[in-house]
């Protein structure tokens, strides 16, 4: 009877003795899953040693089972009579059933409790985990709060000496700045003192230009012209001496390079000489060497420009010399402004007598405009008047020729016609 009682038959009861709706604590329910898994461990154990017949099987186990509020009941009942055995067999089959779902019903719950702390232990482990990550994180966050402050605190005593030094720069750079605005007020006294004086000179320049204009719109014509001439004639004698030092040089590079030529010839003359007999000399060999050497000549002087090629390449430039006033002495002025009176004075006279002449003739012209005026506007009354006479005429005429075409024959309007015209005729005489 001992051996059917388990420690969770002892488990349930201590259960029942403290609260039956109570749930045990954390380590109570580890300490009896401890006993219970060694208590396996044992069974297991011994029932390898056991012999096949001393095994049972598991409907012999599920037999055994018993339900916890029964077994009171049945050490009671192992000391009655056996009368009461088919009773008590009837009864026990019933109670296995009844044992077996209540015996799931607990592993079931159970199984949800040991579920229930398998979740709340991994909670409890995730739970450790973050706390252990959270702390971590604080350390370094700490760490890290640490390194900031220091340099923060760095940045600090660097940026105060970075103010400091900024300070002594910007008070330097005032000292400087304010040195800078005298000196620049200064400057700009001297240049508006250089500026004025500018201005007063070029004024002068100006001045003195237009009295350079009219001195050289009162400079004769004649003396122009001979300025003119002399200035061309110093052109070209510039020309002339450019041209002459570049012909000079020519020569000497045309001489040289002929006498050159020479020597080379009279070498190569004596070196054929010594290689053959002694031949005497005829005149035409002479004359064939000169024609050699003068073809030489010429051959070497067509590389080198002509004097009409360096006079064309010639670029003439001018000296930059102004004219020189005529007016040297302050009588030339006297004297010009004497001879342009007089001729003012000529001119005068001349400008009022043309003056006089054109009023006459305006006069006569107004005069005969309006007589001839007035003949016009008679003759084109006369014109009118005789038109109308005429216009009365033919309109008589008409009417006569109506009458006599209506009265007499043609013969008759013809003679009437031909004695009107005679009479007409004689009118007009």
């Amino acid at each position: 009877e001992n051996t059917h009682k388990s420690p969770l038959g002892a488990m349930v009861a201590n259960m029942k003795e403290d609260n039956p709706f109570k749930l045990p604590s954390d380590d109570k329910i580890f300490a009896m899953r401890e006993e219970e898994r060694q208590r396996r461990a044992e069974e297991r154990e011994r029932v390898k040693h056991q012999h096949v017949w001393e095994k049972v099987t598991a409907a012999c186990r599920h037999s055994r089972t018993r339900r916890i509020d029964d077994i009171d009941d049945a050490q009671a009942s192992a000391a009655r009579p056996d009368a009461r055995l088919v009773e008590g067999l009837g009864r026990d089959a019933r109670r296995d059933k009844e044992n077996i779902s209540d015996f799931v019903a607990k592993k079931r719950e159970m199984f949800l409790v040991q579920m229930s702390l398998d979740v709340k232990k991994a909670e409890i482990l995730k739970l450790d985990a973050r706390a252990k990550d959270k702390e971590e994180a604080l350390n370094k966050s700490k760490q890290m709060l640490d390194k900031d402050v220091e340099r923060f605190d760095a940045f600090l005593s660097t940026n105060d000496d970075r103010a400091h030094d900024a300070m002594q720069k910007a008070d330097t750079k005032a000292r400087e700045k304010q040195e800078r605005v005298i000196k620049i007020k200064q400057l700009k006294s001297q240049l508006s003192a250089i500026q004025s004086e500018i201005a007063k000179h070029k004024e002068q320049k100006d001045e003195c230009l237009r009295y350079k204009d009219f001195l050289v719109n009162l400079t004769p014509a004649e003396w122009k012209e001979q300025k003119r001439e002399e200035k061309k004639q110093r052109k070209l004698q510039r020309r002339k001496i450019a041209v002459d030092a570049r012909m000079g040089e020519i020569e000497e590079k045309l001489q040289a390079e002929i006498e050159a030529e020479e020597l080379a010839f009279r070498e190569k003359e004596e070196k054929e000489k010594k290689g053959r007999r002694r031949q005497k000399r005829t005149e035409e060999d002479e004359q064939k060497e000169r024609d050699q050497m003068e073809a030489r000549r010429r051959r070497i002087a067509r590389k080198y420009p002509v004097r009409e090629q360096v006079d064309a390449e010639y670029v003439e430039y001018s000296s930059g010399e102004e004219m020189p006033l005529y007016f040297q002495e302050p009588k030339q002025l006297l004297h010009i402004f004497t001879s342009l009176e007089e001729s003012n004075l000529f001119l005068i006279q001349n400008s009022q007598d043309t003056e006089q002449a054109l009023e006459e003739l305006e006069q006569k012209f107004a005069v005969l405009r309006k007589t001839r005026e007035a003949m016009s506007n008679k003759m084109q009354v006369q014109i009118s008047q005789l038109e109308r006479q005429i216009f009365e005429e033919k309109s008589k005429c008409d009417e006569l020729k109506q009458a006599i075409s209506q009265s007499h024959g043609g013969s008759e309007i013809e003679e009437l016609l031909d004695g009107l015209a005679g009479g007409g005729g004689g009118g007009d005489g």
